[in-house]
């Protein structure tokens, strides 16, 4: 987390999703895709790993940071 440089990502974000697609739209519906069918205790997780809905919150959190 601390090796990323905001201004950088935010220069190569635009330049990486040029495909003319709605990336945003399709990067959220893909957050809640993997919510759904992500079944605790089933999936191979450390101990100390998020929860599910703090995985999928910050997953949305950097969609809405990085992705327009």
């Amino acid at each position: 987390h601390d090796l990323l440089d905001a201004s950088e990502i935010r220069r190569l974000v635009p330049r990486k999703l040029t495909s003319g697609k709605d990336h945003r739209a399709r990067a959220l519906a893909g957050i809640e895709r993997r919510y759904e069918r992500w079944r605790p205790g089933e999936d191979e997780l450390p101990l100390d790993a998020p929860t599910r809905d703090e995985m999928r919150d910050a997953c949305r959190a950097a969609v809405d940071a990085w992705v327009e």
